[in-house]
């Protein structure tokens, strides 16, 4: 847990400054605020991982992936790392490592629930899964995710 919270800094650190991580050389969606994005029937898209999600979605992760698979941004391989940086830029959390004291994760497949605990207690809790590849080096991406303080469950997208 302690270790990925410099990688966590860097990662945030290059978000707010270039929009990307610095030195891939490429021009991707900043990394963890890509959100999946729910779609009606009538509406042109793919299910991926059990969720449905645009085709523009699938491609923006394709092309996530796609980095990843050539060794850059690898923090959206690590589904602990995505939900802290998901609770941190999408969600505003503020002061997150004061929030929780433990990070309980389950992984099954290509899905994983992430949950942040204070006190043997849980706190929030995500839900993600992986849109493009399934299993080791695969991308992860958060669904849902529950205040637990409150049991209010929101959907991404």
């Amino acid at each position: 847990m302690k270790k990925a919270i410099p990688t966590l800094s860097f990662l945030a650190a290059c978000i707010l400054t270039a929009g990307l991580i610095s030195g891939c050389g490429n021009t991707l969606p900043t990394p963890f605020s890509v959100a999946p994005v729910a779609v009606s029937s009538s509406q042109a898209a793919s299910k991926t991982g059990g969720e449905t999600i645009s085709k523009e979605q699938q491609k923006k992760y394709e092309e996530i992936q796609n980095s990843v698979d050539n060794g850059h941004q690898p923090g959206w391989l690590n589904p602990d790392e995505v939900s802290m940086d998901f609770a941190a830029s999408t969600l505003k959390t503020t002061n997150l490592s004061q929030m929780y004291d433990k990070i309980e994760k389950s992984v099954t497949g290509d899905h994983a629930t992430v949950t942040f605990t204070k006190a043997g207690k849980p706190v929030m809790k995500m839900e993600l899964y992986q849109p493009v590849k399934k299993g080791t080096g695969g991308i992860w991406a958060v669904t849902k995710w529950t205040d637990c303080k409150t049991n209010s469950e929101h959907t991404v997208g």
